[in-house]
């Protein structure tokens, strides 16, 4: 690859990813196909930088799958995306820290005839047959094998060169040097930059952005929509104070915001992780948000919609406080200008005495407005009706709200809209108080297609905690998602681009078989949570188990979550089980001749090899991490034996 005035060295990318992205935005790349030399100008990229960006394949960890990212820098990372399509990226890395450069679309520069015999479908003007990452790699003949290929090798199928000046297309396919290249503009995916506000003058964040440079010579930065406008389009405002004021304040400067949780469990749950999202979405943007865990309202809890709720033992809502914190630390950067803070309400509510409460914050509320709250008012009309301690909870969350407005000038909180009677009292306590207006932004209550609560199973609750929903389990809740709602939970709890959603939606309403949103949901957010090494595992798990992948390269635990998904049973080994008593004992088979008949017909599997007698009985050596046995009828219906010693 080399520059207008040279080569660019590999030296030239190891730097961090924007930079990078700014030295590749021009060049051209090069492909050796069957039909020929295929050759794009690069218009578009995408900048990750590593470990901190949150749409990076590198979050969370170094996986085999991601590895190459670790450098050396001018290499391809290329990947297949929820079995759709190949995405390219060139490696790009600053201090051992990895990152990458997506190649998000390229102007073509060679015969438009031969890039047809590439894409004999695309349809549309020749300018667009490399417009979008898929597009991009299909042309260049991209795949899983080019993962790894150095593109600065001159050598190499496919490289990137540079001529001393861009070119266009002229007459029967001839490029022709054009006067204007793209400048590099200033753009970062997962970073924080700025752009000059023409209007009023001020600096202001510009979010999540990408380099560009049109085909005509035209160039710039390309910024997602404004946090209002992103969260509108997730749907995820459906309570707010005044819009148009909150996006003045957005406008102008940082703001302050804050969300709480109270720990009445060991773990946080997916209905928190969309508070913690939304957070993240504002600090993305350039805000500093707040992260509350309530120490204090914890000791009480909000008021349930039927019945009281259990005090727990400080000790045990303290321990709480801590892990959740720890949960919740990975979805926020507390570092740099807009570094997130992560506080406990205990630590000032727990010094008030009971005089000062009521003359300091009881004066200002106003019993007939508490009672009118929904939460409130539901449980005057239930059967146990409401205790003091949970009818004032509200007084506590608003005292939080009017707390961080003193001590770190924060002026608006977000919270499910089951919270919204909650969010506006401490509005009302800050106005009556300090004498500010400060806003409140309530998130929808997620539900599934039936209108039932979301975020449930059959098991229970979906915990962010490993221990409490095992990743196997939390990667199938996902992918179990209902077309008619896969569309809403990708908006509202991944990071994948708005063009990407988009097109996910329309391939579920024209492809709904091939599940390929369920797939990039399942993945996107089993990989914030859990990171992209143990999604590696349960996607090896999920093919192993219905005969696509290889069993004994599971480690048990992973094998132990998956057969729990799946039904399963406990036998003797002193009974020495054939394949009939396994297919009965679990549930397979109606009954001993229809187990036979499985057998008979080819049907019976055990550990993804076919067992042709009925007499059949596993061996030792036969049982996975010295104790399971996977038995499968056909090719998708699976269970899990356990075999057990008996005294």
């Amino acid at each position: 690859m080399t520059g207008t005035s040279g080569p660019l060295h590999r030296a030239e990318l190891a730097v961090d990813p924007l930079e990078a992205a700014r030295r590749l935005l021009g060049a051209e790349m090069v492909a050796e196909v069957p039909e020929g030399d295929i050759r794009i100008r690069i218009v578009e990229v995408e900048a990750y930088r590593g470990e901190d960006d949150p749409g990076s394949h590198c979050y969370r960890g170094r996986t085999p799958r991601n590895d190459v990212m670790w450098g050396p820098a001018g290499h391809l990372y290329v990947y297949f995306v929820y079995g759709m399509h190949f995405c390219a990226n060139v490696v790009a890395l600053v201090d051992g820290r990895p990152g990458a450069v997506l190649l998000r679309a390229g102007e073509l520069l060679s015969d438009p005839a031969l890039a047809h015999v590439r894409r004999p479908t695309a349809r549309g003007r020749d300018a667009e047959l490399a417009r979008g990452p898929a597009r991009l790699c299909t042309l260049l003949g991209l795949a899983r094998e080019h993962n790894g290929t150095d593109v600065l090798d001159p050598a190499s199928s496919v490289r990137g060169t540079r001529d001393p000046g861009p070119r266009r297309r002229g007459p029967h396919g001839t490029a022709r040097r054009r006067r204007r290249g793209p400048a590099a503009a200033v753009a970062a995916v997962g970073g924080r930059v700025t752009r000059r506000d023409s209007v009023q003058g001020r600096t202001r964040p510009a979010g999540r952005s990408r380099l560009v440079g049109g085909p005509t010579g035209d160039n710039g930065l390309v910024t997602a929509p404004h946090i209002l406008d992103d969260l509108a389009w997730r749907g995820l405002i459906a309570q707010s104070t005044d819009l148009d004021a909150l996006r003045r304040d957005l406008d102008t400067g940082t703001v302050t915001l804050y969300s709480g949780i109270d720990p009445t469990a060991p773990s946080a749950h997916i209905g928190h992780l969309l508070q913690w999202l939304t957070l993240a979405r504002f600090q993305q943007a350039g805000h500093r948000p707040i992260a509350l865990v309530g120490g204090a309202t914890g000791l009480i809890g909000d008021p349930k919609p039927t019945s009281e709720r259990t005090l727990n033992d400080r000790d045990i809502v303290a321990g709480w406080v801590d892990k959740i914190g720890a949960q919740l630390r990975p979805f926020l950067d507390f570092t740099g200008e807009h570094a997130a803070l992560l506080v406990n309400n205990l630590d000032w509510t727990e010094g008030v005495s009971a005089l000062d409460f009521l003359r300091d914050l009881g004066k200002h509320f106003r019993v007939g407005r508490m009672l009118a709250k929904e939460a409130v008012s539901r449980r005057m009309e239930s059967d146990e009706g409401i205790s003091y301690a949970e009818f004032s909870y509200q007084i506590l969350q608003s005292y939080d709200f009017l707390e961080l407005h003193r001590r770190y000038g924060c002026t608006m909180q977000t919270g499910g809209s089951d919270q919204w009677g909650n969010l506006t009292s401490g509005i009302d306590l800050i106005h009556r108080v300090e004498g500010r207006s400060v806003h409140a932004l309530g998130t929808p209550l997620i539900t599934k297609a039936d209108g039932s609560k979301f975020g449930k199973t059959e098991a229970g609750t979906v915990w962010l905690d490993a221990d409490l929903t095992s990743p196997y389990a939390f990667y199938q809740f996902w992918i179990n998602a209902e077309d008619a709602k896969v569309g809403e939970y990708l908006r509202a709890f991944t990071w994948l681009p708005h063009e990407e959603i988009e097109e996910l939606e329309r391939l579920t309403v024209e492809k709904p078989q091939a599940r390929a949103a369920q797939r990039a949901l399942a993945e996107s957010v089993t990989t914030l949570v859990h990171g992209a090494e143990e999604v590696g595992r349960v996607q090896a798990a999920s093919q192993a188990l219905f005969g696509r992948g290889e069993l004994r390269e599971l480690d048990a635990a992973t094998l132990e979550a998956a057969l729990a998904e799946v039904p399963s049973a406990t036998l003797s080994r002193s009974e020495n089980p054939t394949i009939v008593d396994l297919l009965v004992g679990t549930g397979l088979a109606s009954g001993r001749g229809a187990a036979r008949r499985t057998v008979a017909e080819g049907g019976a599997y055990v550990n993804n090899t076919k067992v042709e007698t009925e007499d059949w009985t596993p061996a030792e050596t036969d049982l996975l991490h010295g104790r399971w046995l996977v038995v499968r009828r056909g090719k998708r219906t699976t269970a899990g034996v356990e075999l057990v010693s008996t005294g």
